[in-house]
């Protein structure tokens, strides 16, 4: 018995809301491989890690820690759950 032949439907793919983000961002990350001299390089000095995305990730999570702390993100579920 033969099994079916199973296709990549790229149409779904394409009209997923998450398609055009991830693809800017392989193209973004893309150009810095090839641009930007060691921006995938990190170091780790004395137990702490050093790179440039590192720092990256650092800054970001400076920037949007204060947003998703347990406490909101627990009352907007709650809210959210219980009071339809």
């Amino acid at each position: 018995m033969t099994q079916p032949k199973r296709s990549i439907n790229w149409r779904k793919i394409t009209e997923s809301k998450l398609f055009f983000p991830v693809l800017a961002l392989s193209i973004i990350l893309f150009l810095d491989l090839i641009f930007v001299p060691n921006f995938f390089s990190f170091q780790v000095r004395n137990g702490n890690v050093y790179g440039s995305l590192i720092d990256i990730m650092r800054n970001a999570i400076a920037l949007n820690g204060s947003f998703f702390t347990a406490q909101r993100m627990l009352q907007e579920y709650l809210i959210k759950a219980y009071s339809q």
